[in-house]
C-alpha cells in the first residue's frame, strides 16, 4: 500500500530520435531541422559563385592601363590584307603610298593586348588580341583595341570580326567584311563589296561599286549606290534591307520569299536589263527603289 501523497517513481517518454541537450527544467530541446545543414551548404556556395566573378570583374575594372602601339608593312610589297580583329573595333582608309600601316590605341586591366602579325604570299594578315578575351568572368571588360589601318587605296581587304564596329571608306579595291555582332560601315567604295553582318547594323553609303554581296541575319542593313551597280545579290534571314540605287536603273530581276516581304518598285524591272538584281528573304524585309524625293 502506497502512503498518501507519496508518488511512486515516473517514467518519461523522449520523442523518437530525440537526443543531446536538455533545458533548464529537464525537458528535451526540440530538434533542429534535418536539412539546415544542407541549406547553409548551398548559401556558402551561392556567395562564392557570386562574390568570385564581382571581385573579378572589380578587379577588371580597378586599374586601368593605356598605351599605343604602331606597325607597317615595312616596305615589303603588300598583295592583299585580312584582319582578324575578333572584339577589337577597326577603321580602314586609303593612304598615298604603296605601304600598309596602323596604329592601335589598347586599354587594359590584366594583360596587355598586342597586334600579331603574319605573311602568306604577298598577303599581311594582322590579328588584334586581348589575353582575357575569352573569359567567362571578365571577357571585354578588361581590354579593348581600336586598330587604324591605313592602306594603298586599290588594296584588296577582308575584315572578320565576332563583335564590336567596322568602318571601311575611301577604298577602290575589293572589300569583304563580315560581324557576327555589332556594327559595319561602309563609306565610297568603288571595288567590289561583300559584306556579311549577324545582329546589329550594315550601313553602306555612297557606293559606285560595280558588285555587291550583302548577306543580313537578324540585323538590319541600309545600302545606297549613287552609280548603277551590276550586279546585286542580297540574302536576308528575319533581319531587313533598305536598298537604294540611282533613278532609272534597271535590273533583271529574281526574287525568292519565305514568310517575309521582297518589295521591289516596279520601275526597276526590265527582264531586258543586262544588270541583275537577286534578292532572297525569309522571315524579314526587303525594300528596294530609287531615292524618296526631299521635301
Amino acid at each position: 500500500m502506497t502512503p498518501t501523497g507519496a508518488t511512486g517513481p515516473v517514467s518519461r517518454t523522449e520523442p523518437t530520435g530525440t537526443t543531446g541537450p536538455t533545458r533548464s527544467d529537464g525537458s528535451a530541446t526540440p530538434p533542429r531541422p534535418r536539412h539546415r545543414l544542407a541549406w547553409i551548404l548551398a548559401a556558402l556556395l551561392g556567395a562564392v559563385f557570386v562574390a568570385l566573378p564581382a571581385a573579378w570583374q572589380a578587379g577588371a575594372y580597378g586599374v586601368t592601363r593605356t598605351g599605343t602601339l604602331h606597325g607597317s608593312s615595312g616596305g615589303r610589297p603588300v598583295t592583299a590584307l585580312h584582319i582578324a580583329g575578333g572584339g577589337a573595333n577597326i577603321t580602314v582608309s586609303p593612304r598615298g603610298d604603296e605601304q600598309v600601316g596602323y596604329r592601335a590605341d589598347l586599354s587594359w586591366s590584366r594583360g596587355k593586348p598586342d597586334i600579331a602579325e603574319s605573311w602568306h604570299d604577298g598577303a599581311l594578315t594582322l590579328t588584334p588580341r586581348c589575353p582575357d578575351e575569352d573569359s567567362w568572368l571578365t571577357g571585354a571588360l578588361s581590354c579593348s583595341i581600336l586598330l587604324r589601318v591605313t592602306v594603298p587605296a586599290g588594296l584588296p581587304v577582308t575584315v572578320t570580326a565576332t563583335a564590336g564596329r567596322v568602318d571601311i571608306g575611301g577604298l577602290g579595291g575589293a572589300v569583304e567584311a563580315q560581324v557576327d555582332t555589332g556594327r559595319i560601315r561602309l563609306t565610297g567604295l568603288r571595288g567590289t563589296v561583300r559584306a556579311r553582318i549577324g545582329s546589329g547594323m550594315l550601313n553602306a553609303t555612297a557606293l559606285t561599286s560595280p558588285e555587291a554581296d550583302l548577306h543580313v541575319g537578324s540585323g538590319r542593313a541600309v545600302v545606297d549606290f549613287t552609280t548603277p551597280p551590276d550586279r546585286v545579290r542580297a540574302d536576308i534571314g528575319d533581319g531587313r534591307l533598305a536598298l537604294t540605287v540611282p533613278e532609272a536603273t534597271v535590273f533583271r530581276v529574281t526574287t525568292s520569299t519565305g514568310w517575309g516581304r521582297n518589295e521591289v518598285e516596279p520601275e526597276l524591272s526590265d527582264p531586258a536589263s543586262p544588270r541583275t538584281l537577286d534578292l532572297s528573304v525569309g522571315s524579314g524585309r526587303i525594300a528596294a527603289g530609287y531615292p524618296r524625293p526631299t521635301p
